[in-house]
This record gives C-alpha cells, sequence and structure tokens, in this order.
C-alpha cells in the first residue's frame, strides 16, 4: 500500500481550467493591489548613445526586444513608460583598441523610478560591423546578448526579493489547503488530516484560507474498476498560484482489494500524504526558482 506510483506532470505557467474556483475573477485584495498598475515590463527605447545611424537604433531596440522575449523577458522596443523598467544602451571604443575599432557595447537596467540598478558590458565587436547596422548583424548581437541581460534581470530580483522581509526567498510558502474531495468512507478527512501535518513537515506553512497564502493545494479522489477484484485509485493533487494559474499538477495511482477504502483509510491516507507532500513541495520550489519576471513582478506577497 505505500508503494504508490507518483506521477509529477509538467508544470503550467498559464492559466488554464477552472480550479481553484475560489480564485477565479477573484484573486483578492492583494492581487488587485498588485494589479495596479499593471506588472511591469521592460521598454527598450531605440538608443540614441550606441554609436548606430539613426535609422538602425530602432531596428537593434526591435532585435533585442525579440531576443529577450525568448528567455522570458516581458521586453517591448518602444520609449519608456511611467512605471515601467527601462533597458539603457550605450557603446564605446575600446580603450586600446583603436587601430582595431572594436566597439564595447553596454546594457543598464533602470527601474520605474529611472535609478540605475545594474549593468553589463557585452563582449566587443568589430567597429565597422557595428556601424553598418545590417539586420542579421543587430539580430546577432541581440540573440548573443539577450542571455546577459536576462541573468542581469535575475540578479537584480535576487537581489530585491532577499531584501524585502517578507519576500518568499526569506520566509516559509503560505498555502491554502482547499482540501480533498471525492473519496470513499473518511478518506477526505484521513487524507485532509494527513496532507495537513506532511506539508508542515516539509516547512510549509498551510492554512485554511486564502488570505495571505501564496498557492493553493487541492485534492480529488477517483475509484474505477480494476482486473482480478481490485479497484484503482486516482488520487490528483493540483497546487495553484493565487491567480488561479495551475502550476504544479501531482497524480499518485494504486490498485487496492475492491471495497478496502470503503470504510477507513489509516495507514493508508498516511503513505499517501507523504509521497504527496513531497511532490507539493518540489512544486512550489520549482515554481519560486524558475519564475522568470522582471523585479517587483511577483507572486502573491511573493
Amino acid at each position: 500500500m505505500k508503494n504508490w506510483l507518483f506521477l509529477v506532470l509538467p508544470l503550467v505557467l498559464a492559466g488554464c481550467g477552472s480550479y481553484p474556483e475560489p480564485f477565479l475573477g477573484n484573486p483578492g485584495p492583494t492581487a488587485a493591489r498588485l494589479a495596479v498598475p499593471p506588472p511591469p515590463r521592460l521598454d527598450v527605447p531605440a538608443p540614441g548613445t550606441a554609436l548606430l545611424p539613426a535609422a538602425d537604433a530602432g531596428g537593434f531596440a526591435d532585435a533585442l526586444a525579440q531576443a529577450l522575449a525568448q528567455h522570458d523577458v516581458p521586453a517591448i522596443a518602444e520609449p519608456a513608460r511611467k512605471g515601467d523598467w527601462r533597458l539603457g544602451i550605450t557603446a564605446d571604443l575600446v580603450p586600446g583598441q583603436e587601430k582595431t575599432r572594436m566597439i564595447a557595447v553596454t546594457y543598464t537596467v533602470f527601474d520605474p523610478s529611472g535609478m540605475s540598478q545594474g549593468s553589463t558590458r557585452a563582449a566587443p565587436i568589430s567597429a565597422d560591423t557595428w556601424a553598418m547596422a545590417s539586420p542579421v548583424a543587430m539580430n546577432v548581437v541581440a540573440e548573443r546578448d539577450a542571455p546577459r541581460i536576462a541573468a542581469l534581470l535575475t540578479n537584480i530580483e535576487a537581489a530585491e526579493q532577499h531584501a524585502d522581509p517578507n519576500s518568499l526567498a526569506n520566509r516559509q510558502p503560505r498555502v491554502d489547503f482547499v482540501g480533498v474531495t471525492g473519496a470513499p468512507g473518511d478518506g477526505n478527512a484521513s487524507l485532509n488530516q494527513a496532507m495537513v501535518t506532511n506539508l508542515n513537515g516539509q516547512g510549509i506553512v498551510v492554512q485554511d484560507t486564502r488570505s495571505g497564502a501564496d498557492f493553493a493545494v487541492q485534492g480529488h479522489v477517483t475509484l474505477s474498476g480494476a482486473p482480478k477484484g481490485q479497484q484503482r485509485v486516482e488520487i490528483t493533487w493540483i497546487v495553484a498560484d493565487l491567480y488561479g494559474r495551475e502550476v504544479g499538477h501531482l497524480v499518485q495511482m494504486n490498485d487496492v482489494p475492491t471495497g478496502s477504502l470503503d470504510a477507513h483509510w489509516g495507514a493508508v491516507a498516511e503513505a499517501v500524504a507523504q509521497q504527496a507532500a513531497g511532490g507539493v513541495k518540489e512544486a512550489i520550489t520549482n515554481q519560486i526558482a524558475t519564475r522568470k519576471a522582471l523585479p517587483g513582478q511577483t507572486l502573491p506577497h511573493g
């Protein structure tokens, strides 16, 4: 009974389905505050100090915004908009290489207040190639430098998160445990109790309200027929952020004698919860670690 088949399906970062209903269209007052103004984006204005012909500066901004989008950075090539982050682009001749004439491009990230939050200097490029500003060359430079800029944004965000005492980088995640449905016998209650205990054991703060929570977790049990007097028990656990977006989908399956769970779940509930809690923790940890956003574009309370 302890050897449940445990599947962790790929995380879904976009909105999907109808889970969980309490959060759909009603993310709560904190989420509403986060949405005003809209989530930040990175504006990439046409650079005026990058040693590029004016007619070609906009083309490089376009190429760079497209390359950044491939690295999940919400970038757009247009003049800076109030409330947005901005990418400044400058270029200068590399000192000591006047004969070979090499250009180095520097990228600086500015926050919505106009303060510089960090810079990165890319590898030099031939000044002649840079001045020609051919679309092919601009695309090559943009694709080369986009990962460097994305890494800079990640470092800036990490610094902000660690400086914020309420950030998930500095505290345990809080989960609204919605509960389990569909189980026969005392399964719902037994799984609820065991899951709360095991989630706490994983360093997750469990609560029964969405207020102040970072994620929501819900379980559902489905029974179906199986050969040789058995029935299949399938337990699905959904982890969602407080905007209702599914960020983790875990499935446990096992065949048990038909009717054996119609009354008491006992040790079965504990075995299920031990595995499931670890999977939920993994889904939450992965979501926190891999979430790519501009500094300030965080999960609720995160």
